[in-house]
């Protein structure tokens, strides 16, 4: 398998310079783990009250 390495230059990043299956690869690792995280009942409770905190917050205004 090759290495790849990303480096940063003027702390600057490059999306254009990941290859694509790398991308493809991170995700589908983000999109199970998001997907994993909602279907906890925790984090959606967590989730329905930040919703509910920003609509009481922004209806305020």
């Amino acid at each position: 398998m090759k290495e790849f390495r990303i480096t940063a230059t003027g702390g600057k990043f490059d999306p254009a310079s990941v290859p694509s299956h790398i991308k493809e690869n991170i995700a589908q690792v983000v999109y199970t783990s998001a997907l994993q995280a909602w279907n906890d009942p925790a984090v959606r409770e967590a989730y329905e009250c930040w919703k509910a905190e920003r609509k009481a917050s922004a209806s305020a205004k």
